[in-house]
């Protein structure tokens, strides 16, 4: 073969595999457009199935939860979790959630608790959502008012994950004392005024401390909603707020009475979360001045006036010469309003013998009114008659009530 010839050849080698270098580029890069685009089209339906993604549990599942047992919602198939309950009578539901993260674990994720009305529940124009609250890791919802009816729990959290709930309903809202009760406002007017009824496990005064992160305002009543005290305004908790006394209010309370108490606020919150305690003051005095209670000398008695109670009524007698004091105190102690004491003596001799009446100096009766968190001492002369004297305590106003301490000596 010639020289050019080979050459010739040779040139058309070089533009032949040239040719196929070209052709598997591009094929590789067309091969490369097609996977990438398969496969960026399968996670936006992953990410847009996973957004939307819904699951709807069998009605047992929500009976079993309406009765308080444990269930666990499991977010493995959808990231939304939808249990139907069906409520006869109207009243209060609280969703409880009950997992807990291990020790050297994270903190489980937020789970979101929404109550769908059933008639919307599917609609092409949105689901009625009547309540919707974040719940933290050994959390609630707080409780929420709901009439008769059909109804979703709709619980979104993250897909792979589940979460232990149980709920608590009942006619009434019934709170335990001792603990921060949370109550879910949803939409509301500002007017409307939610109720918690309790009864008092000892007599004494019932500490009511703000613990939203905004102001609320609270007040007691008896279970047929008459006002016991006036409405009380409560600041945002904040630490300055809570060492100010800006979150706090309370009122004396009897053992055994069952009370409501009320807060209300600002259509904009959606949730209030009050902690109670009662410290006990647990003296009444007696209901009236034939069954008065006798006090001691040097002996403090820790009294409590009751919100809507009338009066209580102490007795002493003074058998020889020389000064008493009888001395009330509610420094250390707490109350709303002012609580006054009047002074009384049982008349030994003449047309009123028997007969208990004021003591007066000066045609004035006896006695004072004392504000929260003040001493007051009233002098007995030497010279007063001995005879048995009694100590009336009532309130000032009609929304007074509180703890306090007599003392005669």
């Amino acid at each position: 073969m010639k020289k050019e010839e080979r050459e010739e050849m040779s040139r058309d080698c070089k533009k032949i595999i040239s040719g196929l270098l070209a052709m598997l580029l591009v094929i590789s890069a067309m091969s490369g457009f097609f996977v990438s685009f398969t496969v960026a089209e399968a996670e936006e339906t992953a990410s847009a199935n996973a957004a939307v993604s819904t699951e709807v549990l069998p009605t047992g599942v929500g009976v079993a939860m309406m009765e308080g047992e444990e269930i666990t919602v499991s977010f493995a198939k959808a990231s939304c979790v939808y249990i139907p309950i069906t409520l006869d009578n109207a009243g209060y539901l609280n969703v409880y959630r009950s997992d807990k993260s291990a020790e050297d674990a994270d903190i489980l994720d937020d789970i979101t608790v929404s109550v769908i009305s059933g008639s919307t529940f599917g609609s092409a124009s949105g689901e009625a959502v009547l309540v919707e609250e974040k719940v933290s890791e050994m959390d609630e919802t707080g409780a929420f008012y709901l009439s008769a009816g059909a109804y979703y729990i709709k619980v979104t959290g993250v897909l792979g994950t589940e979460s232990l709930l149980r709920a608590a309903y009942s006619t009434g809202l019934v709170i335990d004392i001792g603990k921060t009760s949370k109550v879910a406002l949803g939409n509301h007017k500002a007017s409307k005024k939610f109720y918690m009824q309790f009864t008092a496990s000892k007599t004494g005064y019932l500490g009511i401390e703000n613990m939203t992160g905004s102001k609320v305002s609270v007040g007691l009543a008896t279970e047929a909603k008459k006002s016991l005290s006036k409405k009380k305004s409560l600041s945002a908790y904040s630490s300055k707020n809570h060492k100010d006394g800006k979150t706090q209010t309370g009122y004396g309370v009897i053992k055994g009475k069952t009370y409501l108490l009320y807060v209300q606020a600002a259509a904009s919150v959606r949730k209030a979360s009050l902690k109670t305690s009662i410290k006990s003051y647990n003296s009444v005095g007696g209901k009236s001045f034939a069954r008065a209670k006798t006090l001691s000398k040097g002996k403090a008695v820790a009294a409590t006036m009751g919100a809507g109670e009338a009066a209580s009524y102490f007795k002493f007698k003074k058998s020889s010469y020389g000064r008493k004091y009888l001395t009330m105190d509610t420094s250390k102690l707490k109350n709303q309003g002012s609580i006054k004491m009047k002074l009384y003596f049982k008349e030994v001799s003449g047309p009123k013998k028997g007969k208990i009446l004021p003591v007066k100096v000066n045609g004035r009766q006896v006695g004072y009114t004392i504000k929260g968190e003040y001493k007051k001492r009233l002098n007995i002369p030497a010279n007063w008659p001995n005879v048995t004297y009694y100590v009336k305590v009532s309130r000032t106003g009609a929304s007074d009530s509180g703890s306090y301490k007599v003392t005669i000596k």
